[in-house]
């Protein structure tokens, strides 16, 4: 993300934990946009303006890339009541899906709903059925659940492309919400700028 963008000032400036890579910094804007963009009279006014945001990153360092450490460190900044928000995916069969894929972060996850912390988990942008057989019951809550909140994501009604498509969400009876994914307006980036840029400047 972009701690200069003017409609996030008031949001976190640097990580607490781990390495910035600065890697997609129009999608972290995007997702805080719609959390905490300041309530200041122009651009987005976020859900939560006044929510306290701290920032870890996947990468203890430039060359280490850990999703699951990073959820234990965040449990050491967050107790009961907060919540940890995944801004990742993972890789299998194929495509994108869950990071909870992975065992090591499946664990992560339950250690932290156990102390209180709500965990909410994308469902990863791959169209994959969660409740097909090659996934073993892997997302069968009957035989394991992390405790996560997972979230999809769709095309709203009238939109010109398909529910899932090549960049839609996974999907099955493992999804506990539904949200879009297209046509949101929140705060953007180099990448991610398509309303209001002047002198190309999308802070």
């Amino acid at each position: 993300w972009d701690p200069t963008h003017e409609d996030l000032l008031e949001g976190p400036q640097e990580v607490s934990w781990g390495w910035n890579s600065g890697d997609y910094a129009y999608h972290g804007n995007s997702v805080l946009g719609q959390l905490i963009a300041s309530e200041n009279g122009y651009g987005i006014t976020g859900m939560v303006p006044q929510a306290e945001i701290v920032m870890v990153s996947p990468y203890s360092t430039d060359f280490s890339y850990s999703v699951a450490d990073a959820i234990e460190a965040s449990t050491s900044f967050l107790g009961a009541g907060d919540i940890l928000l995944i801004e990742q995916q993972a890789f299998s069969n194929g495509n994108y899906c869950p990071v909870e894929v992975s065992p090591a972060v499946f664990d992560a996850i339950q250690h932290a709903v156990a102390q209180g912390i709500a965990v909410i988990e994308p469902a990863g942008n791959g169209y994959q059925d969660l409740d097909a057989s090659y996934w073993n019951g892997w997302f069968d809550r009957s035989i394991q659940d992390s405790g996560a909140m997972m979230v999809g994501g769709g095309e709203p009604p009238g939109r010109f492309t398909e529910p899932r498509t090549w960049a839609g969400s996974s999907y099955g009876s493992r999804i506990d919400l539904q949200g879009w994914y297209g046509g949101i307006v929140t705060v953007g980036g180099e990448g991610l700028s398509d309303l209001f840029y002047p002198e190309n400047d999308q802070r």
